[in-house]
Order: structure tokens, then sequence, then C-alpha cells
């Protein structure tokens, strides 16, 4: 196999046999020819399968379980933590969709030049053509695809006001081929990825899309199937006019709707598991702490009494047995869950080698006898920890779940990870 300006040339060799194909393809030669000759062995493999098992597409997994394989492995971690960014994102910002909105353009500006290399990738957002936020210029005659992404929260759906802006660029523009893409919500009236044809233009709906643009690679891959297929062109042959069109079309959206349907079920599949598993994992977390309590307990009992069997009766901080007695039996309410997790802090704190002193409404913590906040343990609508702030300096901390009033630190007492991550880190670093 060897190249000749735009034309690829491989040769099949058997014995005496020799047959020759000569393929022309500019876009086709362009990519091979930056590639190793493993990368195109790989190429070539990937082809023939696809030729040999595309009847199986319809019927059973086919080569989507093999691009959902490939998708898991590489890209799960991947989108796993750009969602994560996007989640601290969402926090910094208070929402803010103008800057959720610049993140989400880079990663898709980035996944687009990552893998459409033969096309020209250009960030529009900010200035050039007044369409969308990025544009796909093929330099066939497809033409152009503009591509418009919306980065709201997940409890924000995206009103018809933007869709109707985005159709009104798309006809200003000229250009024929449109994306709407939503990262966390859904799109108003559409269903996770539709299409709809605007005129001559055809513009696909998707959303939530996630980070990964598996969907935007989805919809760029439908665009240029109807492209090649010259369902719209400047005589404008419409899709209900042309049977033999409008069959090919709705066997395609047949196929994604079908596929969308696999997908969604594996992905609601995933979500009800880790869900499931949570709850053991939490109920498993609470039979053990109960079992370490009661253990600490008694453990520290036994040590008190043989001190004070030392020293004398004379105590200034409090038990470890004495906090879990109250905590049990001196609060007004029974919530489990409230116990639980007062358990688990005055456990980190006795492990910590913090002390505790109690009053009549509050449970102070010290170490080295400095004072380094207290428990309002006998809340009953909300249980607060307050870490004192004993340096000159605030230093920095998440706004989203911490307040600051009078040089304390204030978090709101509760069973999830990031409220136990900010504890943990001030139990520990606290002077």
């Amino acid at each position: 196999m060897y190249y000749k300006m735009n034309t690829l040339k491989i040769s099949f060799i058997s014995g005496d046999d020799c047959n020759e194909h000569t393929i022309i393809n500019t876009n086709l030669v362009k990519s091979l020819a930056s590639k190793s000759e493993e990368e195109i062995i790989e190429v070539l493999k990937l082809a023939s399968y696809i030729i040999d098992n595309m009847p199986t597409l319809y019927r059973d997994e086919g080569i989507l379980s093999c691009v959902q394989t490939v998708i898991q492995k590489e890209n799960a971690l991947v989108a796993e933590r750009i969602d994560s960014v996007n989640d601290n994102l969402l926090c910094l910002t208070s929402g803010n969709s103008s800057l959720l909105g610049k993140f989400n353009e880079n990663i898709i500006e980035k996944y687009l030049k990552n893998n459409f290399p033969q096309y020209e990738i250009i960030n529009v957002a900010t200035g050039g053509e007044k369409c969308g936020d990025i544009i796909i210029n093929t330099h066939t005659n497809m033409g152009k695809i503009s591509i418009e992404s919306k980065n709201y929260g997940p409890e924000r759906v995206i009103p018809s006001a933007e869709i109707d802006k985005f159709k009104r660029d798309l006809m200003n523009s000229g250009i024929k081929f449109g994306i709407f893409v939503s990262t966390n919500s859904r799109i108003t009236g559409k269903k996770t990825i539709e299409y709809e044809q605007y005129e001559d233009k055809i513009i696909v709906y998707v959303g939530p899309a996630g980070h990964d643009n598996f969907l935007v690679n989805l919809a760029i891959q439908y665009l240029i199937t109807l492209s090649e297929m010259d369902a719209i062109h400047t005589r404008r042959i419409t899709i209900e006019d042309n049977k033999d069109i409008r069959e090919k079309f709705e066997g395609i959206s047949r196929t994604f709707e079908i596929n969308l349907t696999r997908l969604n079920n594996g992905l609601n599949t995933i979500n009800e598991t880790e869900k499931k598993m949570q709850s053991m994992f939490s109920n498993l977390r609470n039979s053990l702490q109960m079992i370490v309590s009661d253990f600490t307990v008694h453990l520290d009992r036994l040590q008190t009494d043989i001190l004070e069997l030392k020293e004398g009766t004379s105590r200034e901080y409090a038990t470890f047995g004495d906090a879990i007695d109250v905590i049990k039996n001196g609060r007004p309410d029974k919530n489990s869950t409230k116990q639980m997790n007062l358990e688990r802090l005055v456990t980190s704190l006795h492990d910590s080698n913090h002390k505790l002193k109690i009053e009549s409404d509050d449970m102070g913590f010290y170490k080295d006898d400095v004072y380094c906040g207290k428990i309002n343990y006998k809340g009953k609508s909300r249980i607060d920890v307050y870490f004192k702030e004993n340096s000159d300096y605030t230093k920095p901390y998440p706004q989203k779940f911490v307040s600051m009033k009078n040089n304390n630190y204030i978090i709101e007492l509760k069973d999830n990870s990031h409220t136990w991550e900010f504890i943990n880190e001030k139990l520990y670093t606290v002077v």
C-alpha cells in the first residue's frame, strides 16, 4: 500500500496472484498518511468488521456493542473527571450560564479537533460568524455545520426561545446543517436525540448529552450521511417528495432510536445498581460505626476508671463514653440519621485526639487545651458544626455548603462526601 498525491493504492498478493486497487479520496488519503503502519492495520480491521457485520446492526448488539466497549474503556474516566469539574464549576459560578457555556464550548472544540482532523473547527462564540458557538467547515459540498452548545444546570430545561434563536441564526448565516446540544438538561419539546427539517435546514437536537460527546459525534455522522445521500441540496428536493430518500431517512432514524434506547437502558441499569450499592454501603457503614462506637466507649470508660483510681475523680473534660451517652439519651429527638452522624463525628474527634466539654446545648471540642469549635448536638431541624479559625487568615472554603460567622466555619452535619471531607480536613489541621 502506498500513496501518490491524493491517490491510495492497495495491493493484495497471494502466491503468484496480485490484485491492485486504486482509491481516489482526498480525506481518506490525508487521514491515513499521518498514521503508522499499526494504526492503518487497525483501521482496516475495523472497516472489515463493519462490512462483515453490518446486517446485524438492526437485530443485535453488532457494531454498537464494540463502539460502546471502546467508549466505556477509553472515555469513561475522562467523562467522569469532566463531570466532576463541571459540578465544581456549577458550585463556584452559582450556575452562571455564561461561564458554564464557555467551559463546555472548550470541551466540544477540543473533542472535534481530535476526532475530526480532516475538518476545520472554528470557535465563533466570541467572534466570527454569528451562528452558534462552533462551526465545522468540511470544505466539501456539504459546507458547514453550526453547533449551538448549552450547559445549564440539570434542573433547568432549555427553553424554546433558545431553539428559535438558533433557527434564525441558521437562516441568516446560510448554513444548512445545525446541531443543538445540551450537556446537562433536556431540551423543551425534544427527545434525547431528534432531528427537524426547518425550511431548507436540517437540525439535530441532543440532550442531555453529557461530556463524553458521544451523541455529538452521532449527530455529526447523521448529518454527514444525509449530505452524502444528497437529501438536501440546491434544488431543494424535500424528503416528503422523494420516497426512496424518505425511507432511508426513516431507517436511519429507527436505527438511532433503537441504539439510543439500548444506551439509555444501559445507563439506567448502571444508575439503579449504583443507588442500590450506595444504600448497601451506607447501611454497612452505619453498622460498623455502631460497633466501633460501642467498643470505643467501653475501652474509654475502662481507661478513665483506671485513671480515676490512680489520680482521683476530678476531670475537666468529658470522656468519649459520656459524649456517646449524651448523643443517645440527651437529645430531644431520636432521629437515627442525626444520631449516627453525631456518633461518627465524636468518634472522629476522639481519633484525632480532641477533648470534649459537654454543655447544656453545645459540645465543645479542644486540642492541646485550645478551643477548636463546637457542635449544637441538640439541634432539632439541623445540627451545625462550628470550626474556630484561630489565625488572622481566613482560608478559602466551599461557600455552597459552608458559611463563615464570627471567625467560625459553619457546616451542617449531613451524611454526604463533601461534608465529611471538609470536617476531616478541619479535624486534622486545626491547631
